[in-house]
């Protein structure tokens, strides 16, 4: 977990270092390509998270500590709301429906990404 958020926090900082005059369609994909990095790797290390020994509380409790770095630069809360609405839709599409990080993130999952 302590890799997923520093990948995280860097994903976020890279964003954030593109000059202003950069084209706004440039800078638009790129901040929806990294929320999309974002999410594959967190489900990734959620789905390298759940063991048979997992409880959903157990899962919902990882998520939602994966939140705390993003006190940092005030999307906490936001993630918490986040995991809240969807963190049981998500535990069972990869428990029950062995969905790939790839998938879960894509259009037919949550949508984060595009393809």
């Amino acid at each position: 977990m302590k890799t997923s958020a520093v990948f995280l926090l860097a994903l976020v900082a890279s964003t954030m270092a593109v000059p202003h005059h950069s084209n706004m369609k440039a800078l638009s994909q790129a901040r929806i390509d990294v929320f999309c990095d974002i999410c594959q790797v967190l489900i990734q290390d959620l789905d390298d998270f759940i063991t048979d020994d997992t409880t959903e509380g157990d899962i919902l409790g990882f998520l939602e500590n994966i939140c705390v770095p993003l006190g940092l630069i005030g999307l906490e809360d936001i993630c918490r709301s986040f995991i809240e609405e969807y963190g049981p839709d998500i535990i069972d599409q990869l428990v029950n429906e062995n969905l790939s990080p790839s998938l879960l993130c894509g259009p037919q999952g949550l949508g984060i990404c595009d393809a």
